[in-house]
């Protein structure tokens, strides 16, 4: 009997053991392993936080917002129609929002149509986020760059110079516009787009005097990204480049 009762009390001390080593020792390696992997969670936040945020938003940035905010803020999409309305209100309407006003670019990007008739709330001017979406992407790649065509039929297809051609272009036919109109008909708007910059630059879309012949610009021929080649390059030096062009 008395050797029973030394059993059954080293068996009860073994169990004391047992339990104290699943309610002490294995919730301590949990939560040690928690410490660890919040650890490590804390060090690849911090690695995005370097990688994204700072490359940015840092005093040593891998792209230089600021800097580009303020020449943006000297460039004709901020300042907007004859450079003093710095808001995108007298264009949000009748179609023209859809290149005056940074939402519904973004959207007829998108989707590749806008309602002609509908209305921004709030509407911003075209701005970085315009033609880019770094915090989407992670990077500063264009929003797009696929062909366009131009209200002629021409296709427009340079590079990165096709976003600008979106909006850059006549936004009506020259053989259409010119024929013979009284004059209490002709309209304050007569005539194209006041922005044809994509129809020139091909040489296309211009009224052609019957017998006449007429030469066309390299520059579409020769220059790879159009547009963004010359007007989104980088100064080399101190007055070298206004960012009024851009």
């Amino acid at each position: 009997m008395e050797s029973l009762k030394k059993v059954l009390h080293a068996n009860s001390f073994t169990l004391f053991l047992a339990a104290s080593f699943v309610l002490f020792v294995v919730p301590f390696s949990l939560f040690s392993e928690g410490v660890r992997e919040e650890g490590a969670l804390q060090m690849e936040l911090m690695k995005a936080f370097k990688d994204n945020y700072l490359s940015c938003h840092g005093s040593e940035p891998q792209y230089p917002l600021l800097g580009t905010k303020l020449a943006y803020e000297h460039s004709g999409h901020y300042l907007g129609f004859e450079k003093h309305a710095q808001n995108s209100y007298y264009a949000n309407g009748r179609g023209c929002q859809q290149c005056h006003t940074n939402e519904r670019f973004i959207e007829y990007v998108s989707t590749g149509s806008v309602d002609a008739e509908s209305y921004v709330a709030n509407p911003s001017q075209p701005g970085c986020y315009t033609c880019h979406a770094p915090h989407e992407r992670g990077d500063f790649s264009l929003r797009t760059t696929a062909t366009v065509i131009l209200v002629d039929g021409t296709t427009f297809d340079k590079g990165a110079g096709n976003l600008c051609a979106n909006c850059h272009q006549a936004r009506s036919r020259a053989t259409d516009l010119v024929k013979p109109t009284p004059a209490n008909r002709i309209a304050p708007y007569w005539g194209p787009h006041h922005g044809p910059e994509a129809d020139l630059l091909l040489g296309t879309n211009g009224y052609e005097y019957p017998g006449k012949s007429y030469s066309s610009t390299p520059h579409g021929r020769i220059i790879a990204d159009s547009c963004v080649t010359c007007h989104m390059t980088l100064p080399e030096g101190r007055y070298s480049l206004s960012p009024e062009v851009g």
